[in-house]
């Protein structure tokens, strides 16, 4: 009887067995439902091509912009975006109307701003720049960096003369006394202050590039300083 029991107890365990693998193989998934169909596939193609034109219009506009940087393209009007910079390296500083504190100050420009520069006077002490609206102006070299040597810039066509002034090689200059930049004619004893000397010995330094007068005896950038 026992043995009996036992065959049976096999039997069942043995179709249990059997419907178990039947219902795990009926969950397996239909080969052909995991393959895309044509529109599927046509559709996936296209948002490649898609993909694939954007990023080379992409990379096209960054060459082209790259090209046009490179050939002058203009930041500001009239002015080339290849030109050197200068950076005001103080908290603000004066831009003149000339190369000179005698010449009208035009405008306060802050610091870090960068100006292009357009030239220089003679001797690279005044820089000759461009403002954001274009207009043209100077600033003094002692109050900006600049990434390239100085004297590698060109002179400035036209290196204006103050007000009053007649630039002929030399100026006649109102500053309380006669300011000639023609040849060494002056002392310090020529002029009633400082200021007018020194106003005197920025003016030459513009116009021809020395100390003519050798007004700045130690080599300073002030004349007269006994004045």
């Amino acid at each position: 009887m026992k043995r009996k029991t036992a065959g049976w107890i096999w039997l069942i365990v043995g179709v249990l067995i059997t419907i178990t693998l039947v219902a795990c193989g009926g969950d397996e998934p239909d080969p052909a439902s995991m393959t895309p169909s044509v529109n599927e596939v046509q559709t996936i193609e296209a948002v490649r091509e898609e993909e694939a034109e954007a990023t080379e219009q992409a990379i096209e506009a960054e060459a082209e912009g790259a090209e046009e940087s490179e050939d002058g393209e203009e930041r500001i009007e009239g002015i080339p975006d290849n030109l050197p910079v200068a950076i005001i390296a103080i908290s603000s500083a004066n831009v003149r109307s000339g190369p000179g504190t005698n010449f009208g100050v035009v405008t306060i420009v802050a610091q870090d701003e960068e100006l292009p520069i357009l030239g220089r006077n003679n001797n690279g002490s005044w820089l000759n720049v461009a403002l954001a609206d274009g207009q043209r102006v100077w600033v003094a070299a002692s109050v900006v960096t600049v990434a390239v040597d100085v004297e590698n810039i060109g002179i400035a066509g036209t290196v204006p003369a103050p007000s009053g002034s007649s630039n002929s090689g030399g100026g006649q200059v109102p500053t309380g006394g006669v300011c000639s930049c023609a040849s060494n004619s002056l002392n310090c004893t020529d002029f009633g202050t400082q200021a007018q000397a020194q106003e005197c010995y920025e003016l030459c330094l513009g116009l021809v590039g020395t100390d003519i007068h050798g007004l700045d005896t130690d080599n300073n950038g002030e004349a007269c300083k006994g004045l």
